[in-house]
């Protein structure tokens, strides 16, 4: 039997209570994000390291707006920059 967990306000509060662990800069970020990982929409606080993405690279004039900053996870983060893909193809096609 299949049951679904629906990720409710108390799960909300619970990821909301580990992102004060971040710096706040990075709390800004993840509240807006919803406290998911944009490329699987699974939970930021999962034990993996964030880093900081930006949706433009600052070498495409890209800039450190809040609007073009993300958090993803660790691993994430090496795969776009080592195989020079965006985010959105990596959300397309995981590794």
């Amino acid at each position: 039997m299949l049951v679904l967990i629906s990720k409710g306000r108390n799960w909300n509060n619970k990821e909301k209570e580990k992102s004060k662990t971040l710096i706040p800069s990075y709390q800004k970020i993840a509240k807006k994000q919803n406290y998911l990982c944009l490329v699987f929409h699974e939970a930021l606080f999962n034990g993996e390291t964030l880093h900081r993405y930006h949706t433009i690279p600052r070498h495409l004039n890209g800039n450190n707006s809040y609007a073009n900053l993300q958090l993803v996870h660790y691993y994430y983060h090496q795969q776009i920059n080592l195989n020079k893909v965006s985010l959105a193809e990596v959300i397309e096609s995981p590794i």
